[in-house]
């Protein structure tokens, strides 16, 4: 079954994405955010929002971000409901599942998410993580999926903006988390996960 979602693109007609990643203080929510609102700005060209927010707590609580993708000016930065929810921990999809439009897509990690909607796409973003001998990947991971599963920005430009955000250190595992999170959600559309 293949579950990849298109992008539509009439003459004369807008296009705009509301996305919203959730989970834990932590685990990376901003700067995946961050990264996101740059490849399409900086390196796809289009126009960009990112905004956030966080519980009291510095790690362990919810926190989200929102991005707002589209190929015109925007008018204002902040999102009601999303297109589209990404979801790495219970707490954020318990606060957050509700905020999605009808007919929106909702995708989470089932380590992590284990209520659920039974029409969430699991990406198993924190076990290929650990795969990767770095459980702070996560995030990448689900970068990796989005890209894939809702192609609002491209490859290249995530691996740009991965690039030139976060240190060098970490580019390298980072862009490679990535592409295990494109594979993954490839992966829906034959049956194999």
């Amino acid at each position: 079954m293949d579950r990849t979602v298109g992008i539509a693109r009439a003459e004369g007609v807008a296009m705009m994405h509301k996305i919203r990643i959730a989970g834990s203080g932590g685990q990376g929510i901003l700067i995946a955010g961050v990264i996101l609102g740059k490849a399409a700005s900086v390196y796809d060209g289009l126009w960009a929002t990112q905004t956030q927010s966080y519980g009291p707590e510095a790690r362990g609580g919810a926190s989200k971000t929102d991005v707002i993708i589209s190929d015109t000016e925007i008018n204002y930065p902040f999102i009601g409901t999303c297109d589209i929810l990404v979801c790495l921990s219970q707490l954020a999809y318990t606060k957050y599942a509700g905020g999605i439009v009808p007919g929106g897509t909702r995708i989470v990690d089932p380590d992590l998410v284990v209520h659920h909607a039974d029409d969430c796409i699991p990406i198993n973003a924190s076990a290929t993580a650990i795969e990767l001998e770095n459980p702070l990947v996560a995030n990448m991971v689900m970068l990796g999926a989005l890209s894939r599963l809702y192609p609002v920005v491209s490859g290249r430009a995530l691996e740009e903006a991965i690039s030139h955000s976060v240190s060098r250190r970490f580019v390298d595992i980072d862009i490679e988390a990535l592409h295990r999170g494109m594979a993954l959600a490839e992966s829906l559309g034959t049956g194999e996960v």
